[in-house]
């Protein structure tokens, strides 16, 4: 199977963005609460904005697509198969459009974060009760229950500017906004929370309510109220050890529910029968392992992960550093040493941003004694390389199995197409535009 992920054709992924603007313009009326923040928003997607390109990026907009596009294009020989497929993509990349929100959310809710415990219990206490809202919105979409005040009330005192990966970025584009539109006070639109997490919660219902009668709901349901329990153990730190680390990591990626998305209206398009494919547990160990491997490359990054030797260099130097600055937390340490070594660009961005993340979790109550958190940190990144390979070779075992027992290379294609693609984008910097992009 060739699996090569060659540059997308600009031509084609610029198509591909008009039509889910297109959709996102016309949808927006009812996923988003009528309001300066709607009216804003709008604005910032249409030509209007003299800075879209710009904006379209800080949203993830370019990336989501980027992405979809190479684990689709060239799936099927008959490119109107392809065509219909695409067509698809709008209901799923809005709902993952306005799942980043809900994300940023988290930033600085982690043990290892920089800001005040205040802000760590505010974003826990936002966190659970949005998720147990968003639960009940994939149990039934078509219901819209009174949603939680209590998230609400701390998302309204949340600016959208510092829960952001692109922060300062933001401004210019608020900013030119706020030229052609006097009335409108900047506070509106940086204070915009509640209204991009009630999109969040809408856009998710629409894309359970279309997936209902597919043969895949059973497995897109369970995996995609999954990311919200593994979420709130997190949250909770009901964990125990490093492989239930990994499993709540897994649960908690979207990778299933994606591929099995894309999979169910794959099958559609061809007359493909999924049932029996749905009843053995090789289409789901394989659609795992893709989850579980995007997991860890996104916690961890490439190199880290797929070269030990570089692993252990890298470490050597934190140790000299260490010994050279006398820098006493190992987190800033990190931090430091990312600005030599691209390889910890990942920890480096949890570490920043305050987000959770499967190596860091066991470091906090060691954070001062550098040395033994290094040792640590180096094992579990010991074992979480292991359990990476181990995971690549029972997916390339499995995909001939799942490809003989689907009829077509394509569902396999896609789960190997997701991987390949993260470990080509957690190579780079998390600062560059070609370095951050998870589901």
């Amino acid at each position: 199977m060739d699996s090569t992920i060659e540059p997308q054709p600009v031509k084609a992924v610029m198509a591909l963005r008009e039509r889910m603007l297109s959709h996102l313009s016309q949808q927006l009326p009812v996923l988003m609460p009528s309001g300066s923040y709607q009216q804003f928003y709008g604005w910032a997607i249409s030509d209007k904005n003299p800075l879209q390109d710009d904006w379209l990026q800080m949203i993830g907009l370019d990336q989501s697509l980027g992405m979809t596009f190479k684990l689709l294009n060239g799936v099927h020989s008959d490119p109107r198969v392809v065509s219909e497929l695409l067509d698809t993509i709008p209901t799923l990349a809005t709902y993952l459009l306005f799942e980043t929100i809900s994300d940023n959310m988290a930033f600085g809710g982690a043990p290892w974060a920089t800001t005040s415990v205040t802000h760590q219990e505010r974003s826990k206490a936002l966190l659970l009760s949005f998720n147990n809202d968003m639960i009940a919105r994939i149990d039934d979409p078509y219901t819209e229950r009174e949603l939680n005040q209590e998230w609400l009330s701390i998302a309204s005192k949340l600016s959208g500017i510092d829960q952001s990966l692109s922060q300062g970025k933001q401004k210019p584009v608020i900013e030119a906004y706020l030229q052609a539109h006097p009335e409108t006070m900047f506070e509106a639109i940086e204070y915009g929370c509640t209204d991009a997490l009630i999109a969040n919660l809408n856009s998710c219902a629409a894309m359970v309510a279309a997936m209902e009668d597919t043969a895949v709901f059973p497995l897109f349901k369970r995996t995609l109220r999954a990311r919200y329990e593994g979420i709130n153990r997190l949250l909770e730190d009901d964990v125990n050890g490093i492989d239930d680390l990994l499993a709540i990591g897994t649960n908690s990626i979207l990778v299933i529910t994606v591929l099995s998305y894309y999979s169910s209206h794959f099958a559609a398009f061809t007359d493909a029968d999924l049932s029996s494919v749905l009843n053995s547990t090789l289409f789901e160990r394989t659609m795992g392992n893709a989850a579980k491997l995007t997991r860890m490359l996104n916690d961890m990054g490439t190199p880290l992960l797929k070269d030990a030797e570089h692993r252990d260099a890298v470490f050597d130097d934190l140790h000299k550093l260490h010994a050279e600055t006398g820098i006493d937390d190992v987190f800033r340490l990190i931090s430091e040493g990312a600005k030599r070594h691209v390889a910890l660009t990942r920890l480096q961005k949890d570490i920043d941003f305050g987000e959770f993340n499967i190596a860091l979790h066991g470091l906090p109550e060691h954070r001062h004694d550098v040395t033994k958190a290094l040792h640590l940190l180096q094992e579990t990144l010991m074992y979480c390389g292991d359990v990476y390979e181990d995971a690549y070779t029972q997916l390339m075992i499995d995909i001939p199995n799942l490809t003989q027992q689907m009829g077509h290379t394509a569902y396999a294609e896609m789960a190997l197409r997701f991987v390949l693609f993260h470990e080509k984008l957690y190579s780079n910097s998390f600062k560059q535009n070609d370095g951050e992009y998870a589901v």
